[in-house]
């Protein structure tokens, strides 16, 4: 099994770290890597010994016999670049999918009509503090509980200059929390409503806050912001049911499960009344050492092992496009300053 790399950027540099642990875990046996800038590629060929690198899409295909891509570059050349490679190999692609719905639609038409893998890398999907909460979830749904309302903040930092390839922080930001969701809930939101904030200097949002509704009268509103400083940093989501509510930390692979009051206090002494709220039963659930693995090298061993025909884990294409769909709406009701309702077909 060999595995192209396809920009080395700052993220594309941890896939080439992920591959080649993978490699030395004996999951895959090659990696070759291609970016344009011709001096990172020769750095990290060095550092990683990689004898085989390219500095032009054309010359991989020609060359490689790569048995698969990953696609590390920005954003706005997600359409482009995995145009040319589907049509010769399978391809995970970082999230977003691609920039806009129709280049989206055009890329999973391709890769149905090659037969080809596309998956796309919503990275969230292997935090395992997510897993273990869809767990549990479920578990509190077959006891009567019901999810009323999720919400989450997404913030910080943002592009270290005022111009960036990756468009605005609902593609970068807001699709992880919007395809947590979905994923949560197995469903999509019927609608949404959104604000947005931009500053003179950047050409797109800053910030995002969009309230999506789902069926059974879920609502969820999800922020993502990067108005921040450089070292400040928030990833998290609470989950409300009827009688539990749930809050997981992102970065930490962590949760609380509260379940209300041990003691509801209608009368009495204020100090009586705040001591009934603090005995409410709180329980702190930190994965251990073991369970504690980082998503992207999961979500890899998970693309490799769906290439050789052993689980089918991975965010589909279509999945893909439907996180994309959900901020493109977001960011078109911003801009038209009214809910709009999302088709699903």
């Amino acid at each position: 099994m060999k595995i192209a790399i396809i920009g080395i950027g700052r993220w594309g540099r941890n896939h080439v770290r992920v591959v080649n642990s993978l490699i030395m875990m004996n999951k895959c046996e090659e990696l070759t890597i291609c970016d344009i800038n011709k001096a990172i590629v020769r750095q990290v060929a060095r550092e990683y010994g990689i004898d085989e690198y390219y500095y032009n899409l054309e010359e991989l295909i020609a060359k490689s016999h790569a048995d698969a891509a990953i696609v590390s570059v920005p954003t706005v050349f997600h359409h482009k670049v995995c145009k040319k490679i589907l049509p010769h190999m399978d391809v995970l692609v970082e999230k977003p999918l691609a920039g806009s719905l129709e280049e989206a639609r055009e890329l999973i038409d391709i890769a149905r009509r090659m037969e080809r893998i596309l998956a796309v890398g919503h990275i969230e999907r292997y935090n395992q503090a997510v897993l273990a909460v869809k767990e549990l979830i479920r578990d509190l749904e077959r006891d009567g509980e019901k999810p009323t309302y999720i919400s989450a903040q997404r913030v910080g930092p943002g592009p270290p200059r005022n111009y960036t390839l990756n468009l605005g922080v609902a593609h970068d930001l807001l699709i992880h929390d919007i395809d947590v969701t979905n994923f949560l809930l197995e469903k999509k939101p019927q609608d949404v409503q959104a604000i947005a904030v931009k500053v003179e200097e950047f050409p797109y949002e800053v910030e995002i806050i969009a309230t999506y509704r789902y069926e059974d009268g879920i609502i969820a509103n999800l922020r993502a912001s990067w108005r921040s400083k450089p070292n400040f940093k928030d990833r998290t989501l609470s989950i409300y049911l009827d009688g539990t509510l749930i809050n997981l930390d992102y970065i930490y692979q962590s949760y609380t499960v509260e379940r209300g009051l041990v003691e509801q206090r209608a009368s009495g002494s204020y100090e009586h009344i705040v001591l009934s709220y603090k005995a409410r039963e709180e329980l702190r659930r930190t994965l251990p050492p073991l369970m504690l693995k980082e998503p992207l090298l999961l979500e890899v061993d998970n693309f490799i092992s769906a290439l050789k025909g052993k689980e089918a884990f991975i965010v589909t294409g279509e999945e893909g496009f439907a996180a994309l769909k959900c901020i493109i709406y977001a960011l078109k009701s911003a801009e038209l300053n009214r809910r709009l309702k999302i088709e699903w077909s």
